[in-house]
């Protein structure tokens, strides 16, 4: 009887161990599978903040380009404008002129 009962103890430290050592594994394979996770969310979220930046640096060069034709659209609408009024003064100086003169009776 004492031979049974010391083989049962000794099953039962022996599934003991066994249910420690899986209940390790356990927390073991846990642990490994929140680290692998984190690491992938991480990589993950790398990933997507390096593309948003891409995004970002495209459209800021875009942006930067539409800028420098809509600025030198203006500068040339300006410089058309300013040639056409230095053209126009001539014509315009020579009208007023020609008015006062008529007005006043002075003679050219």
């Amino acid at each position: 009887m004492n031979k049974l009962l010391e083989e049962i103890k000794a099953l039962e430290t022996s599934v003991e161990k066994g249910l420690e050592k899986a209940k390790n594994e356990k927390e073991k394979l846990i642990n490994d599978a929140k680290k692998e996770s984190l690491k992938f969310i991480s990589e993950e979220k790398e990933k997507i903040s390096n593309k948003m930046n891409q995004r970002i640096s495209n459209e800021s060069e875009r942006l930067a380009k539409e800028r420098e034709k809509i600025l030198a659209d203006g500068d040339k609408a300006a410089a058309d404008l300013k040639r056409k009024a230095e053209k126009n003064l001539g014509k315009t100086s020579d009208l007023i002129l020609g008015y006062f003169y008529e007005r006043t009776g002075m003679k050219n």
